[in-house]
């Protein structure tokens, strides 16, 4: 039982992590991107912001399916704005201090 709490405390940080690096606009760092590695096309650079984009939003799909059924069930009942100190909770001891 001490395992499978283990892990799931393990999926729920690795998640949420996820979500929050989902929620860091790193396509406005594409511009530097972009300059550092001197890609001058219009293609390429829109390729880059695309990709950057993707991956992102791949990275926080990734997050809601780690976190998915455990955020929900603490934040069905909660106000929204209650979310940071939840999910903060949920990182650091992987229960809901109530």
């Amino acid at each position: 039982m001490e395992d499978k709490q283990q892990k799931t405390k393990i999926r729920i940080r690795i998640g949420i992590t996820l979500i929050f690096l989902w929620w860091i606009p790193f396509w406005l760092v594409t511009g530097i991107i972009i300059k550092a590695d001197d890609i001058h096309k219009a293609a390429h650079q829109r390729n880059v912001l695309i990709a950057t984009i993707v991956i992102q939003s791949i990275l926080g799909i990734i997050g809601a399916f780690l976190v998915g059924k455990t955020m929900v069930s603490h934040m069905k009942h909660q106000k929204f704005r209650k979310f940071p100190k939840i999910a903060w909770q949920l990182f650091k001891s992987g229960k809901i201090e109530d």
